[in-house]
């Protein structure tokens, strides 16, 4: 290991440390932030993940995906430049959310079913959160802004197509499909137990990492020497549905509020980067890559419902 290897080793052990005695020393906040993140986990998250993760799982297994990628696959394919079996990620992370899209990239992948060019392409324009959660959560419970729903959905999801559009041309060059033999399918309850087991494994991870950034958002929500500004910052970065209820209560301007949600919700933030960090089993997906375009999805996103927002205005004149 070099030098750097060695610090990073080094910085990391510490601020577990430090971390580990913070935790000690702050019982009350810790209690706080670990009960906040795991009731969001298990009122949210469980009911709307969980069912569609085991069965998405057990469709690949069974390989049904190619019955669901054939009625898609005539415009995703020309769209994207996407394999058959590639199609079904673009549905599964549209209708499920974080972090299905990236599951079920890997997933394929895993199978053999996608080359790992195209697992990037989809791990990075199949990364966002389920139309539900927007409609539900943010737009209506707490923006309470049903009216903004056309254009904060299409800030969130045309960033990704677009990318997916531009990136799959290039990727269709470079694609080969995997020459494989497949092996037979076979149907039986003990490949729906091994998907019921490994969803059940991601989504406890899953609560794991909601409770450990929900107490560090607590801890910075509690430092004084904060600004205000500074709290809402890092916990947007942290976790998005904290984000997000910490803008809605700032003293932002309104169309400000509504853009800092957005950018919030396509980021995702480090909560689900690690979240997805935890599925990504194969060292040819980059995390790092990853990281970097949800931070640019979650630019450009804001950026594009502003713009949205002024081209409506002018059109209304």
């Amino acid at each position: 290991m070099n030098g750097n290897g060695i610090m990073k080793a080094f910085l990391i052990r510490l601020g577990m440390i430090i971390t580990l005695f913070i935790l000690l020393l702050t019982p009350k906040i810790s209690i706080e932030g670990a009960r906040s993140g795991l009731t969001l986990w298990a009122n949210t998250v469980v009911p709307s993940l969980l069912p569609s993760m085991i069965l998405t799982s057990f469709l690949v297994r069974i390989r049904a995906t190619s019955m669901i990628s054939k009625v898609v696959s005539p415009v995703f394919s020309r769209a994207f430049k996407l394999s058959r079996e590639g199609c079904f990620c673009v549905v599964s992370g549209i209708f499920c959310g974080y972090p299905m899209g990236v599951k079920t990239a890997n997933d394929l992948l895993s199978e053999n079913r996608i080359d790992v060019s195209e697992a990037r392409l989809l791990m990075y324009m199949c990364s966002y959160p389920s139309p539900m959660f927007l409609v539900g959560y943010v737009i209506n419970d707490r923006l309470k802004s049903p009216q903004i729903l056309p254009l904060y959905l299409t800030a969130t999801y045309l960033p990704p197509v677009i990318f997916g559009m531009i990136m799959g041309r290039r990727h269709l060059i470079h694609y080969e499909k995997p020459k494989t033999r497949r092996s037979p399918v076979s149907i039986r309850f003990a490949v729906l137990e091994e998907c019921v087991a490994g969803s059940c494994e991601i989504i406890i991870e899953i609560g794991a990492f909601m409770m450990l950034f929900s107490i560090l958002s607590q801890w910075i929500k509690k430092l004084p020497i904060l600004s205000g500004q500074i709290k809402l910052i890092a916990s947007v970065l942290l976790e998005m549905t904290t984000g997000v209820d910490l803008i809605v209560k700032s003293d932002l301007a309104p169309i400000c509020r509504v853009a800092a949600c957005v950018f919030a919700t396509s980021f995702g933030g480090l909560c689900t980067f690690a979240q997805c960090c935890s599925i990504l089993k194969d060292d040819r997906l980059s995390k790092s890559g990853y990281l970097a375009a949800k931070l640019i999805h979650g630019l450009t996103s804001a950026a594009l419902y502003l713009l949205l927002v002024r081209i409506r205005s002018l059109v209304a004149l």
